[in-house]
């Protein structure tokens, strides 16, 4: 059976993703399915971590708008969140050996 449009662009994605980690900016980290329940699926969230101690910037994404929190206790929580997040998603190099086999799958 002939492969899709799709897969190759999807392996071409991957393989891009996996040749911009290496260094110490970009640390890719993968969250299997089977990891259902955990505290990412109330939705994206970015941290902005500033040079100056203290004037972090947290944003909650969604549809509607965005909010941002300044606040030790709100920048401390999703810190928590983030850490959490990244203990429950396989290790940098699993998550680089598993896309390079779901590349190779397609």
């Amino acid at each position: 059976m002939p492969k899709l449009a799709a897969e190759s662009v999807m392996r071409g994605q991957l393989r891009h993703s996996m040749d911009l980690v290496g260094g110490d900016r970009i640390t890719l980290q993968v969250m299997l399915y089977r990891a259902v329940a955990h505290s990412g699926l109330d939705g994206p969230f970015f941290i902005f971590g500033m040079p100056v101690p203290g004037m972090d910037v947290i944003m909650v994404d969604n549809v509607a708008s965005a909010v941002y929190l300044q606040d030790d206790d709100g920048v401390q929580r999703f810190r928590a969140l983030f850490d959490a997040l990244r203990a429950s998603a396989l290790g940098p190099a699993p998550s680089l050996e598993w896309l390079r086999q779901v590349a190779t799958d397609l």
